[in-house]
């Protein structure tokens, strides 16, 4: 956890790049008593537990993560959502790791 968060401090989530998001993620997060992050363009950039986008990040950013923050995707996460590059990417396991990845 990050030392300038205090464990009593609610979740802090961010949206997009702008402060705006779908509404029933933003009540939902209300709902769990999380606080919307209003940092932006204020210098307290890390002062946030999860930062949801609707689009995917820039590599760097996942570099830049404390302990304590999340985001909603994953790196490369294309590469194992759509069915063909997934197919592609258990044949090249199943050639490194043997019988392990064949899924019959």
């Amino acid at each position: 956890m990050d030392p300038s968060f205090d464990d009593d401090e609610p979740f802090i989530f961010r949206l997009n790049d702008n402060g705006t998001g779908p509404s029933l993620l933003v009540k939902v997060c209300a709902e769990r008593g999380w606080r919307l992050y209003q940092g932006y363009n204020t210098g307290l950039e890390e002062r946030w537990n999860l930062w949801w986008r609707s689009s995917a990040f820039r590599s760097a950013s996942y570099k830049t993560l404390g302990d304590w923050q999340f985001m909603n995707h994953i790196p490369k996460g294309g590469s194992m959502c759509r069915k063909d590059n997934l197919s592609r990417l258990l044949r090249c396991m199943k050639r490194v790791y043997g019988a392990i990845y064949d899924f019959r």
